[in-house]
């Protein structure tokens, strides 16, 4: 018998002719730029896609390639991207047909990711007459021949220009027109340069405006020479032959995701898709005299705003590094991790879609083809109808963060180690595309038997869920997240899937049930929520609340967000008490105040509000001295932390009394002025207002989250003034080249008791290189080789007071146990 994942002789010679007939069909065209020769996302290629049946995904070829962002083009037979070998970033062709390295050129030393993004080169390559132009985030510009790797000429953008690096490096792709490289730069009357392509000569320099991230497009595409570019503050139409600004508009956009990488979508004559903030996106509209200007026009003061039209502001494309894409009156885009169309009429959204997986799509034959972060490509038509995916392969073995390209026929993708080809063949995709859905256990499956036979699923439903009323249900080392209640999509976020993520539930039969379950240590406590039909949702049945500071409603990491979530501990977790931390009962026996001071800092130039707590029994005893914590972030303690009724429960059980400082942060700013306000204003007015032990040895500084780096730069920053150190969940800047800061110092400089811990299920997005739990590990290691002993380590819990809070007893009985009786 024939194995069923072996194909036919017939099947594979459908397939043959299948792809020979398309390869035929479709107009072959070079991807010669970032998201093409236009940079619009589109491929002009035809004929690529049958318009009915069956197709797949086929794998021709896969290889491994170092990490980079870098996009393929494609120059004939050979493919051009980036990559880091670990040493070097290196300038790559590649066989289209085969894979195999033609030659390869290193450009400068690798760039190594730090704060959330990934090593390698961020750039894409432009290509044109034989020519192949690249920029490595050092910035080093270099134009080699594509035939044989050989340089033609080098420039370096902050040695030879002084052009300032963006914090991530340089990223901005460079675009061919004719004979000129246009590049934006950045600053007075430089915002965008044009660079002789032959000879690397700086041909012309316009605009003044900042440039981030940005990359130019080839606008509107009846005119070979426009060129239109975003800045920081306006967007600009220039001519590529002498630099002279056509037109410019002030586009009023912000944020990382929106004006910073801000590259415009054309939406046809005339329109320009700006998403341009982080929470939104415009449609604007020139007039025809505007987008038809002529050089001669260019001296004119009116061609700006007034020659644009905003047609409509929308938040339905909003929160995603993606750039949409253009088809017969809508866009495709993601808005969040989620697909979506778009009218581009109204701005109105037709449809969302949780399918694919988020990731980035470009437009192939009125199909989307979409590469996944998730490692997975993705075939879909391009339709208001609703998502309708037709192929499917999961690709890679690692992350993605690269558009795919269409070229000649073929996609071409890339993972942070592996680059494929991949063609259009007849059948459906041989293999499954992973799921990430766990077993869902004995209760689970159960509870599908007993419905499978039913005539009433309510009733079964109602049963089970009255035996067990506790939310999330814990069996053995699981736990079941159930969700009941009328919707279409349903998944959970919070601490396990990581910012901005969400694990999709599965809905049970045809019920109105929906369930996701984990495997999780027994001594676990997380934060969650659910989205029901993209919409944040705490679990109804389940009445623990925490307000998360860690968490924007969108799931985006934040350092003073209020969002609530649900929380639970699994069964051998130790918990201070059984009350939520927003909710905190009363503690028995005696309690501390709260004293309200205000320090007015002539260091920062304002006032500083602060809380003080004074233990039991201050007042009784005169004479006697305490050691005073101050907690950096303290409104979130206060509020959030209940540490006033925490510190009351370890007062004299298993922690000496003391004095707490709680530092409201109302924005520290400056690190460094902050650091000199704390040790020359504030500890001495402490000092000078409570019976305090005024030595460092009697000073403990803490932080969690967020507030954590403020705390150690406060500490580490002016040795001798804090002798302890306690740090929960810690999210530390690093330098571009990854290594520890620079004044970490060195425990020979300054003695220090360190208790760092972090938790496994930490504020992270495996997605975008960052962790908080790996950013405290690597403090944590990096401190021991400075000298320091630090104790604590990972637990089972998230970033958040629901987990800081259970942890509190650990890092003051380390720091501040209970003193022995006299």
């Amino acid at each position: 018998m024939m194995s069923p994942r072996r194909p036919s002789v017939l099947a594979r010679t459908l397939a043959l002719v299948f792809s020979a007939h398309f390869a035929v069909m479709a107009g072959a065209a070079d991807w010669t730029a970032f998201r093409g020769s236009q940079g619009d996302g589109a491929s002009p290629e035809t004929g690529v896609f049958p318009d009915s049946g069956d197709m797949s995904l086929r794998i021709r070829w896969k290889r491994p390639l170092g990490s980079a962002y870098s996009g393929i083009v494609a120059s004939g037979d050979r493919l051009l991207t980036l990559y880091s070998d670990g040493t070097d970033d290196v300038l790559i062709a590649l066989d289209a047909t085969t894979g195999t390295t033609l030659w390869q050129q290193p450009i400068a030393l690798t760039y190594v990711g730090h704060d959330g993004s990934h090593t390698g080169a961020l750039a894409t390559p432009a290509t044109g007459s034989g020519l192949v132009s690249a920029l490595g985030p050092r910035g080093e510009l270099v134009t080699a021949r594509v035939e044989t790797g050989e340089i033609v000429w080098r420039t370096h953008l902050e040695r030879d220009h002084r052009v300032r690096k963006p914090h991530y490096g340089f990223s901005a792709s460079p675009r061919r027109f004719g004979d000129v490289l246009v590049l934006p730069l950045g600053g007075q009357g430089r915002a965008v340069a044009g660079f002789d392509v032959h000879t690397g000569a700086l041909k012309w320099k316009a605009a003044t405006d900042a440039v981030t991230y940005q990359s130019p497009i080839a606008w509107p595409p009846d005119d070979p020479h426009a060129v239109v570019v975003a800045g920081n503050t306006f967007l600009y139409r220039l001519d590529a032959r002498d630099g002279s600004v056509l037109w410019q508009h002030p586009h009023e956009g912000y944020g990382t995701r929106g004006a910073y990488s801000l590259s415009p979508v054309p939406a046809g004559p005339g329109r320009l898709l700006l998403a341009h903030r982080d929470d939104g996106s415009a449609l604007i509209e020139l007039d025809p005299a505007s987008h038809t200007v002529t050089r001669q026009a260019a001296t004119r003061q009116d061609v700006t705003r007034q020659d644009v039209t905003t047609v409509w502001e929308s938040r339905s494309i909003r929160n995603s590094y993606a750039l949409p894409v253009y088809h017969d009156g809508y866009f495709y885009a993601y808005s969040n991790r989620f697909l979506t169309c778009v009218n581009a009429e109204s701005g109105e959204s037709r449809w969302r879609s949780r399918a694919p997986g988020d990731g980035f799509p470009i437009l192939v034959d009125g199909h989307l083809v979409i590469q996944t972060k998730q490692r997975g490509l993705h075939v879909a038509r391009a339709t208001p109808k609703g998502y309708e995916e037709r192929a499917a392969l999961p690709l890679f073995s690692d992350h993605s963060w690269t558009s795919p390209s269409f070229a000649n026929g073929a996609i071409y993708s890339r993972s942070f180690s592996e680059i494929a080809r991949i063609e259009v063949a007849a059948g459906p995709t041989e293999l499954p595309l992973e799921t990430s859905t766990a077993p869902p256990g004995r209760l689970i499956t159960e509870l599908e038997e007993r419905l499978r036979d039913a005539e009433s699923s309510e009733a079964i439903l109602d049963d089970f869920l009255g035996s067990h009323p506790n939310s999330p249900i814990v069996e053995g080392d699981a736990a079941h997240f159930l969700y009941r209640g009328p919707a279409t999509d349903v998944a959970l976020a919070g601490d396990l899937p990581g910012a901005r993520r969400e694990w999709p539930m599965t809905r049970l039969g045809d019920t109105d049930l929906f369930y996701r379950s984990v495997s999780l240590p027994r001594d676990s406590v997380i934060s969650y929520l659910f989205v029901v039909d993209y919409q944040p949702t705490v679990d109804p049945r389940n009445p623990q609340r925490v307000t998360s500071t860690v968490y924007s409603s969108e799931f985006e990491p934040v350092s003073h967000g209020a969002l609530e979530m649900s929380w639970f501990a699994m069964p051998d977790a130790t918990l201070l008490d059984t009350t939520s931390p927003d909710d905190s009962q009363s503690q028995p026996g005696p309690h501390g105040t709260l004293t309200q001071e205000t320090l007015a800092s002539q260091v920062l130039d304002r006032e500083l509000r602060l809380e003080v707590y004074r233990p039991p029994g201050y007042d009784d005893d005169g004479s006697r001295r305490y050691p005073v914590v101050y907690l950096f972030g303290g409104h979130g303690a206060l509020e959030h932390g209940g540490f006033p009724e925490v510190l009351d429960g370890l007062i004299g059980n298993s922690v000496q009394p003391l004095i707490a400082v709680f530092i409201r942060s109302d924005g520290f700013g400056n690190l460094g002025n902050f650091a000199e306000m704390f040790a020359s204003e504030l500890v001495p007015f402490i000092d000078s207002k409570y019976r305090t032990r005024a030595s460092s040895q009697a000073r403990t500084s803490v932080g969690m989250g967020w507030e954590a780096l403020t705390a150690a730069y406060c500490t580490l920053k002016r040795p001798g003034i804090v002798g302890n150190l306690a740090l929960q969940s810690m999210y530390a800047l690093t330098a571009p080249e990854g290594g520890p800061p620079a004044w970490l110092g060195h425990a020979d400089q300054q003695p220090l008791n360190i208790y760092l811990d972090w938790g496994k299920y930490d504020l992270r997005n495996s997605h975008e290189a960052w962790s908080m739990a790996e950013d405290s590990r690597r403090f944590f290691e990096a401190m021991r080789e400075r000298g320091y002993a630090p104790v604590g380590g990972e637990v089972n819990a998230g970033a958040g007071w629901a987990s800081w809070r259970t942890r509190t007893h650990r890092w003051l009985e380390q720091l501040l146990p209970l003193e022995p009786p006299d």
